[in-house]
Order: structure tokens, then sequence, then C-alpha cells
């Protein structure tokens, strides 16, 4: 709750979904956000690339707590960055604040 909460947080994240991704998505563009956590940066989305938004984290929790809060038409996913495969190309992908939970060893070998 705190990315929703902490105005310095929120405001980092309305970067990313309210400038970043309404400038360089197309309106009706898909989205990957691997590590959204309850998918905060999703409230900034325009309701089409909403359509087609799917955000993946590795906490079970988030991601119930993803889908009670915004639900439809979001896709939220339970998987780590490094098992997750995508079934179609997307438009943009968000990476933020993931680096530090990759398994690196894994993904250089």
């Amino acid at each position: 709750d705190y990315l929703e909460f902490v105005p310095t947080e929120r405001a980092r994240i309305a970067v990313v979904g309210g400038s970043f991704c309404r400038i360089y998505v197309p309106n009706n563009g898909s989205i990957l956000d691997i590590g959204c956590g309850e998918g905060a940066t999703s409230d900034f989305l325009t309701i089409e690339q909403k359509e087609h938004y799917v955000g993946v984290d590795l906490s079970k929790e988030a991601i119930h707590l993803a889908k009670t809060k915004r639900g439809h038409p979001l896709k939220f996913v339970h998987s780590s960055a490094d098992d997750f495969i995508p079934m179609h190309k997307f438009d943009a992908i968000i990476f933020a604040d993931v680096l530090y939970y990759t398994d690196y060893k894994k993904i250089l070998d």
C-alpha cells in the first residue's frame, strides 16, 4: 500500500504510467509490467491501455490485492520475472525496481 500513500512513490509511478506510457505507447497499445506489485501503475493508463495491460509479480499477496483493487479489464499473473513467458509481443515493458529480485546466475547461464 505504500506505493499508493507515500507521495514520492505515487509521483514516481505517475511519471511511468501517466507520462511515459501516454507518450510512448499507442492509446490501444499493450503494456507488460514486470514487478507490478499491486498494479498501481495501471491507475494512470488510458482505458484502452488497461484493456491490453498484463502485470506480473512474484508476490501472491500483491497479485491478489491487484486483482481485488483493480480487477477487470486488467490482467495480473503470479510469476517470477525469470519464469514468465509472454504469449505475445508488447508495445512497452515496464521493468522498474525488479533487478534486485532476479536470479542473475540463472539468466546468465
